[in-house]
């Protein structure tokens, strides 16, 4: 019955998490970090470190936050809420990393990108493969390919196999730069590591074949496919 149902004098993280996904998928970014605030404060306050425990925002609801700022191209917000998380006593983990990379990342803001990579190892936070990805897309979008293959080797170093997705941005930025040659030269690699080329990958080189006037390679690719 209703009326045997504990009643709780502060809103619960479950609540709190309901409120900051509508907000996030509303666009509200603002209003949804002053959310995450209040929660935090409330939680804070409360004087049962039980009563904490379940009031208190957790990682994937502060991370996810983050990611809707930098979707909405604040990462300035997305910074700000990590930070907040931190200071509240919840590490920041994979998921909050990887955030905070792509957000940098569509920025150019490749420094930040390997700082935050430096920040992760330093802190033992496993450096897995959506956090490498979100690193090689940043150095790609910066025109940093060399920074971007680096990141495969430090991936495999790391025991973190790359992934078609992994290749595939690497070659997008080689392609967008006119160099086939290491196009040709990663997909080997691809072949060699066991990792399936898909339409992306051949289709991305047939692009650059075509633009470059290299004939003979794209049509040897077009009958791979056929």
């Amino acid at each position: 019955p209703r009326e045997l149902e504990p009643r709780f004098p502060f809103p619960r993280r479950s609540t709190v998490a309901r409120a900051v996904e509508g907000l996030a998928r509303a666009g509200k970014v603002e209003h949804m970090a002053a959310v995450l605030s209040q929660a935090w404060r409330r939680a804070a306050a409360l004087q049962r470190e039980q009563d904490r425990a379940v009031a208190m925002p957790d990682e994937r609801m502060c991370a996810m936050a983050a990611n809707a700022a930098v979707d909405r191209k604040r990462i300035d917000l997305a910074t700000d809420i990590i930070k907040e998380m931190v200071g509240n006593g919840v590490p920041a983990g994979p998921y909050s990393f990887s955030v905070l990379i792509k957000g940098y990342g569509r920025e150019g803001r490749a420094n930040a990108v390997e700082s935050l990579l430096v920040a992760m190892a330093e802190r033992k936070v496993p450096r897995d493969v959506v956090v490498y990805n979100s690193a090689i897309d940043a150095f790609v979008r910066s025109g940093l390919m060399d920074k971007a293959l680096d990141t495969i080797e430090a991936m495999k170093k790391d025991n973190c196999p790359p992934n078609t997705r992994t290749y595939n941005t690497i070659l997008k930025g080689l392609v967008a730069q006119g160099d086939l040659a290491r196009g040709f030269e990663l997909r080997r690699e691809m072949a060699a590591m066991g990792v399936e080329p898909n339409s992306v990958t051949r289709n991305t080189l047939v692009d650059g074949c075509v633009r470059l006037g290299q004939f003979d390679d794209a049509r040897k690719l077009v009958d791979e496919i056929s």
